[in-house]
């Protein structure tokens, strides 16, 4: 987030909503718990809160609006690992934006590596990319981890060079 004044706005909606007092440490806290969400996404999860929860309601259940659980998370990331290796397989190079979903699949062989895997081999894989994603920090991958997945090189020379890897979005 990065507007403090409409944060601190929305905190005072939940306070006299749920009647409870926001004191300074509490908003400092919320601050830092929430602050992953763009201030769109903040103001979202309490419009979502302020109609479904029935109190005040903690920073974990305002990021689950959003984010959804930590099991939707995996279950969606690893959705878009699939659909990427069915729709654009080890040729192409690939970027996530999403640094768990890098150093799961790294950890997994890499790119050409979980492509390479049979559709059975695949189902029973994901419980370890489950693993390795929620082990991973969503702040960041370390350093060097690259930021995308440069497909297959054999094949990238074949079809004439390394164009600029794709990215795999949420919901596309």
């Amino acid at each position: 987030m990065e507007n403090r004044g409409r944060f601190a706005e929305l905190m005072e909606t939940l306070s006299i909503t749920f009647d409870r007092k926001v004191s300074d440490v509490l908003m400092d806290a919320y601050w830092v718990a929430l602050s992953r969400l763009s201030d769109a996404q903040f103001q979202t999860a309490v419009e979502r809160h302020m109609v479904t929860g029935r109190f005040f309601p903690k920073p974990s259940e305002l990021l689950e609006d959003i984010l959804g659980t930590p099991g939707d998370q995996v279950a969606i990331a690893w959705a878009r690992v699939r659909l990427a290796i069915r729709d654009h397989g080890h040729s192409s190079s690939v970027d996530f934006g999403d640094p768990r979903i890098h150093v799961a699949v790294r950890a997994m062989g890499g790119w050409v590596g979980i492509c390479s895997k049979t559709v059975r081999e695949l189902d029973y894989s994901g419980r370890e990319f489950a693993a390795l994603y929620g082990s991973a920090s969503p702040e960041g991958a370390p350093a060097y981890l690259p930021g995308a997945f440069v497909g297959d090189p054999v094949k990238v020379k074949q079809i004439g060079g390394l164009d600029a890897p794709l990215m795999i979005e949420e919901g596309k």
